[in-house]
């Protein structure tokens, strides 16, 4: 499973919104299930279009807890209409959920992973944030 965190620019009464980075996370097994997580699977529609707002999260809880190192290239949204341009950030450190979890969000929202794309010369580069030193 994957959670992509989108970031940009709020939209307007005039404007769309204009999503610039994607923070990607992807999901190991559990053994239990992750609390953190609950806001997202309670309150899960029951069809496509009923879309609830103003869940809150605590994405420290959901998180791992190495935030260093991760993964980032030049990209595009991943559903219509796949805007360019976009700064992909994918986590190394995976999170975690349980089966049970996982299973109900897939229930829901099925298997939405788009086909992979020529990467027309992008470069995909590891980066290591230094820890501070005293």
């Amino acid at each position: 499973m994957e959670m992509h965190l989108v970031h940009g620019i709020k939209a307007t009464e005039t404007k769309p919104a204009i999503p610039q980075v994607v923070v990607a996370v992807l999901f190991d097994d559990a053994a239990s299930a992750t609390a953190a997580l609950d806001p997202i699977v309670n309150t899960l529609p029951i069809n496509e279009c009923d879309h609830k707002d103003g869940t809150e999260l605590d994405l420290d809880k959901i998180l791992p807890d190495d935030l260093r190192h991760y993964y980032s290239y030049n990209g595009s949204l991943t559903a219509p209409d796949c805007r360019q341009g976009l700064k992909w950030i994918i986590l190394k450190a995976h999170a975690r959920a349980s089966a049970d979890q996982r299973e109900k969000i897939k229930g829901t929202i099925g298997s939405n992973a788009r086909q992979a794309r020529n990467p027309i010369g992008r470069a995909v580069r590891l980066f290591v944030v230094p820890t501070k030193k005293n």
